[in-house]
């Protein structure tokens, strides 16, 4: 099974967990690249993290709070996007990536979240619930209407794009200590509805990397449906 990650190859350790996790899950090729023409023998393609915001002119907006643009990597990811649509490959985004994944189907993001303190980085990470839409294939992987999640973002989805449904969302908790102007809800997951595309605003990698026991497993299970969705849809390929 060959994973391809869309992402600059001259910086290998930013996607090192990516590669960690699902090399010790199996997968016997995954590496970053941002040339299309590596897809043409891949399994799946990765839409990472990042410490660059996506440039808000993609969906007609100023920059008023986005760090980091960088405009060639966000060209780089439309073309990698491009070329999986066209051979029909799963893609799956995470933190960056679903936001990534819903500006390219046409969707804007909240440029900075007012709850960003329920959401923001830290050393361990920090983790939120989040509640699964009926029906999702989430429910169904879980077993349950809900999940703790890892979180490390200050953006999120806003008006979501044409195609893709939310299957997750974060509304605050009590113990959270919501503040008035916090939202009431954030897109946390979505899933396009006709290709193999699937977008987390977590990240299981590193679930799976640096936690144990129930986290541990719950990042591991997320990996492998998806490494499962490439195998039946190369199958599908194929015939």
């Amino acid at each position: 099974m060959k994973f391809v990650i869309a992402d600059d190859p001259r910086n290998p350790n930013e996607v090192i967990n990516y590669i960690y996790a699902f090399k010790e899950l199996g997968v016997r090729d995954i590496f970053p690249s941002l040339d299309p023409k590596q897809l043409e023998d891949a399994d799946g393609m990765i839409l990472p993290g990042s410490v660059c915001d996506i440039n808000p002119a993609l969906w007609g907006e100023e920059n008023t709070h986005c760090n980091g643009v960088n405009d060639a990597l966000d060209a780089g990811q439309t073309a990698m996007m491009d070329k999986a649509i066209e051979m029909g490959i799963p893609v799956i985004g995470m933190c960056r990536g679903i936001q990534f994944i819903n500006v390219y189907f046409g969707g804007g993001l909240i440029q900075h979240l007012n709850s960003f303190l329920a959401h923001r980085y830290y050393i361990p990470d920090r983790y939120h619930r989040v509640l699964f839409e009926e029906g999702s294939f989430l429910q169904e992987l879980y077993g349950s209407n809900e999940l703790m999640v890892n979180s490390r973002h200050h953006q999120a989805v806003g008006r979501i794009g044409k195609g893709l449904k939310r299957i997750a969302r974060w509304e605050p908790c009590e113990w959270e200590h919501p503040q008035e102007d916090w939202e009431t809800e954030t897109t946390e997951a979505l899933q396009h509805e006709t290709l193999p595309i699937i977008g987390l605003q977590w990240h299981p990698e590193r679930s799976w990397c640096f936690d144990y026991d129930e986290k541990k497993a719950n990042g591991e299970k997320m990996l492998k449906y998806f490494m499962n969705l490439c195998e039946e849809t190369r199958a599908k390929r194929q015939k």
